[in-house]
């Protein structure tokens, strides 16, 4: 048996063959024992593997996997950004604490303007270049 005979019987099981590829095969199959064992053994185990078709499943598991893994996608990225973004939530908050503080402390009277440093300040002087914003 060459490796051409062999294509050709396998290539027979799945489609048709030209006429002069069925004559080359049907010599070889004549004049082969060990092509013909070959060919039964294919044969077996096609049918075999036919009758061990795989059961099908229930209406709506794609979506039921697909929500899921998108859930558990969704539940990992919302905890590593959690453990990844807490340091620096503490430091936010101990600054802003700081920064509250130094203002209370460096300020006469006890204000929200005061806590937060808040200047009488219009938006056209805020945004004007040529306005010195160092008050006094």
């Amino acid at each position: 048996m060459t490796d051409e005979e062999r294509e050709l019987l396998i290539k027979s099981l799945d489609s048709d063959l030209s006429p002069e590829e069925r004559f080359i095969l049907d010599r070889a199959l004549q004049q082969s024992a060990e092509l013909q064992a070959e060919k039964a053994h294919l044969l077996n185990l096609r049918r075999s593997l036919k009758s061990e078709a795989a059961k099908t499943f229930h209406q709506g598991f794609e979506d039921r996997v697909m929500a899921r893994i998108q859930h558990e996608t969704e539940a990992a990225l919302t905890n590593s950004l959690f453990h990844i973004f807490r340091p620096v939530a503490v430091a936010a908050v101990l600054l802003i604490v700081i920064t509250v503080s130094i203002n209370v402390f460096s300020s006469d009277h006890l204000s929200i303007e005061s806590i937060l440093t808040l200047s009488d300040i219009s938006p056209d002087e805020a945004f004007n270049p040529f306005v010195d914003l160092a008050r006094e």
